[in-house]
């Protein structure tokens, strides 16, 4: 088992000394803090794709259906003060939805692609340390090899010498 050195550390709130840390438990209290992180950023990124597929969806619903605002075609059978407020009222229906669909949905789809963007760069970086703690956690895993070596040949040694 591989120790730190004789290194003091102190409880915020009791002030007790805490000395020779395992390193081993050390790397797995951070390898299971990236994995939580990094699980935490997936289902985030994943849930913010749904959200988006939902906004295409209804927005490509939206602008299927925005054109039946305009449907019939009022001709010259509509003629006079009801038929040109009633046109009016069609025309601001149609332009409100309209920039509702065009402007603010893409609006929405930006934001959260940029989020997921976000989201995807700090998943890189948990990968980034989960790659970087495995590897120190190999490195350890030699290095307690190591030791224990060199504490079997200093054993035999003292047994010949001492």
């Amino acid at each position: 088992m591989i120790k730190f050195s004789k290194r003091v550390f102190y409880s915020t709130k009791e002030k007790t000394e805490v000395t020779n840390v395992d390193a081993s438990d050390v790397l797995k209290s951070i390898s299971s803090n990236i994995s939580s992180a990094s699980a935490y950023i997936e289902e985030q990124i994943q849930r913010l794709e749904r959200a988006e597929n939902k906004i295409e969806h209804e927005q490509n619903a939206g602008l299927g259906e925005i054109k039946k605002i305009k449907q019939p075609d009022l001709g010259k059978l509509w003629t006079g003060s009801r038929a040109n407020y009633f046109q009016q009222d069609r025309e601001a229906a149609y332009n409100t939805m309209s920039s509702i669909l065009n402007n603010d949905y893409d609006g929405y789809k930006a934001s959260i692609g940029n989020k997921i963007a976000l989201l995807k760069m700090e998943k890189a970086s948990a990968d980034f340390a989960a790659q970087a703690a495995s590897k120190i956690s190999g490195i350890a895993a030699m290095g307690e090899h190591l030791a224990d070596d060199i504490g079997n040949e200093l054993n035999a040694l003292k047994k010949r010498w001492l």
